[in-house]
């Protein structure tokens, strides 16, 4: 049986760091690619030569590589985004299939993808990309899967929720700081319902995707660890100092809501259902959604 070698772009991440935390610690080797030091592997996702050289004899190959918490407005931005999660999740496919196809690749998308409704969305809900993000990871998925199918390369897709835990960039930390801040802004009484995934709940994920191999292949999971209101967050994060609470009504945020994608998060609910994912043997989040909050404080 060939020794597990894992290959994971986008090493440097707060997700990466985590995945080769936990396989360190499971004496699983694995190697990185990243666009600054640290990484065996120096280079960008589209550089073909850096790629190729990542995924050469990998058993495992987790795509983590993404234009993410630095905003998409403008033309240019946009066309970055696109360009490094599009073009460079090809340049990955490309590389597979030239190079390794026996590999079991995970790409790691978004929840962005699905069109936004109110109720639980299974991996079957319809997608739409509402956001330049959502639409580049969307596209990504799509070519992804076609390679898939071709026969070309073997894999699956994650969709996670939010994914948090200490140090961890985007909106959760944002709460955090109004939370131990002693002010706490909610929109419209903070009822709206989100997943959350703690970073070690992602990690299981991958784990488990990657144990199941060719039961997986080309399959979707939804990473969508526990839903808590608005409300249940701040004061999961506030634990007894609790802020004083300030509660704005949608018509006094939808205008911000518009100009700024950090206040459109907190007006609507967005729940994943992860019972798709929960039916895998092996798979065994080490925390719940409140209890990871806890350690944020």
């Amino acid at each position: 049986m060939t020794p597990e070698q894992w290959a994971i772009t986008g090493a440097n991440g707060y997700l990466g760091h985590a995945l080769r935390a936990d396989l360190a610690a499971s004496s699983i080797p694995s190697r990185g690619l990243a666009r600054s030091g640290g990484a065996e592997i120096v280079g960008d996702i589209r550089d073909r030569h850096a790629v190729a050289g990542l995924v050469r004899g990998a058993t495992v190959v987790v795509h983590l590589a993404a234009y993410v918490h630095q905003g998409a407005r403008g033309r240019r931005r946009e066309a970055e985004c696109w360009s490094v999660n599009v073009d460079g999740t090809q340049t990955l496919i490309d590389a597979l299939q030239a190079g390794n196809p026996e590999a079991f690749a995970i790409f790691v998308s978004s929840a962005n993808v699905y069109r936004q409704q109110d109720e639980p969305l299974d991996e079957e809900a319809p997608l739409s990309g509402r956001t330049p993000y959502g639409r580049s990871k969307l596209e990504a998925e799509r070519r992804f899967q076609a390679a898939i199918a071709a026969g070309a390369i073997r894999g699956c897709i994650l969709r996670p929720a939010v994914i948090f835990g200490p140090g961890a960039p985007g909106n959760m930390a944002r709460l955090a700081r109004m939370a131990r801040s002693g002010w706490a802004v909610e929109i419209a009484g903070g009822a709206q319902r989100k997943s959350i995934v703690p970073v070690s709940h992602a990690v299981a994920a991958i784990r488990a995707v990657a144990r199941c191999g060719d039961a997986c292949n080309g399959e979707v999971f939804n990473v969508a660890g526990e839903a808590l209101t608005i409300h249940e967050i701040i004061r999961a994060l506030a634990g007894e100092r609790m802020p004083r609470i300030i509660s704005l009504p949608r018509w006094l945020a939808a205008p911000a809501a518009r100009l700024v994608p950090a206040v459109a998060a907190y007006m609507a609910s967005s729940v994943l259902s992860g019972e798709k994912l929960a039916r895998l043997p092996g798979f065994h989040p080490a925390e719940t959604g409140a209890e990871a909050l806890s350690r944020l404080r």
